[in-house]
């Protein structure tokens, strides 16, 4: 956390607000690392876009605030139900409450974290995160669909139309990825690393066939040495 957390965190408290969520960079000297640091920061800028409308999506627990009296007002978390997602859970008890909440994506409250080591690590991080995916209002699950359903968009688009649209739509979704992931990285005080932009490409098509995968076969979830079912 940098000197600045505690004081750019509050600074966006007011009477009603539930909770404060700062970001989070993965931050690694391997490409495996960076990839995931382009991958967190790009998906926090989107959150960040949905918060400012208005529309809660989700908190982190690794860089969030939540005030005494929302805290108290939800029983605390011998009152929850068990979850894999508890920060999930405790966001979703505090708006259930009346609470509002907020999102700050600056440099003043982002918080650093050390990147999944392995990519079977990361497969069964992001089938716990599915868990909380799941408890999300439906229309968001289907917004989220939609943007997950972008691979095999392009493969139809291909069929159908040739391979010059279904290139022009990839193109054209590079350049905006990367312009969002440019001005992420700005926000965040970092550099974006454009040379792994094409890779991201790559990393980001198989976290769609992964996940894919995970959610048809289903399994257990694995968290801190525990497996759920």
């Amino acid at each position: 956390m940098p000197p600045t957390w505690i004081t750019a965190l509050l600074a966006h408290t007011a009477p009603g607000v539930g909770t404060v969520t700062g970001i989070t960079a993965v931050r690694g000297p391997q490409v495996f690392h960076r990839l995931q640091g382009i991958d967190w920061l790009l998906s926090l800028s989107m959150v960040q876009v949905v918060s400012d409308m208005s529309r809660p999506v989700t908190a982190m627990g690794n860089n969030m605030l939540v005030t005494r009296a929302a805290y108290e007002a939800t029983g605390g978390y011998e009152a929850l139900p068990f979850s894999v997602t508890e920060d999930f859970a405790l966001f979703q008890a505090v708006l259930a409450q009346g609470f509002g909440f907020r999102q700050v994506f600056n440099s003043e409250a982002r918080a650093d974290s050390l990147p999944i080591p392995t990519w079977a690590a990361l497969m069964k991080q992001r089938r716990r995160w599915l868990r909380g995916v799941e408890a999300l209002p439906l229309r968001l699950r289907l917004e989220l669909l939609f943007f997950s359903g972008f691979w095999p968009a392009l493969v139809a688009l291909a069929v159908v139309g040739g391979p010059g649209p279904a290139l022009g739509a990839w193109g054209l979704k590079v350049l905006t990825q990367g312009v969002l992931a440019h001005f992420a990285h700005r926000r965040a005080g970092l550099r974006l690393p454009l040379l792994l932009l094409p890779l991201f490409e790559l990393y980001t098509l198989g976290l769609t066939i992964g996940l894919v995968g995970i959610r048809a076969l289903g399994g257990a979830v694995v968290w801190k040495g525990r497996r759920y079912d």
